[in-house]
């Protein structure tokens, strides 16, 4: 990822909405470097790029019900659904690519 790229092009192209809606999941070897810093750095450089923006424009960040629950997590409090007070703190990347995968989701979006 290029986040000068990214920056000099929000800032060019001047738009009002930016959707964030991709991220790294995959079977890796290395979750932390493969999966897990790349997602979190590409979160963040969206907002960044969205913030140094003549425009300042609206950031749409998509995420996942990763960052809600882990495996097994239930909702908080006896409810019978999550909302957007919960989150997942369960998932570990040490724990395999698929918690890994689910721990990125976690901490980009609370660094969004």
């Amino acid at each position: 990822m290029d986040e000068d790229a990214l920056t000099e092009a929000i800032k060019r192209l001047r738009p009002s909405v930016v959707f964030h809606a991709g991220g790294i999941f995959r079977r890796c070897q290395k979750p932390m470097e493969e999966m897990v810093q790349p997602n979190i750095a590409m979160a963040e450089a969206i907002i960044r790029a969205a913030a140094a923006s003549p425009s300042k424009p609206l950031v749409i960040y998509t995420s996942s019900m990763a960052a809600v629950r882990g495996p097994g997590q239930v909702p908080r409090d006896g409810r019978s659904c999550f909302d957007e007070e919960d989150w997942n703190r369960q998932s570990r990347p040490e724990n395999g690519w698929g918690e890994a995968y689910q721990y990125s989701k976690v901490e980009s979006e609370l660094r969004a």
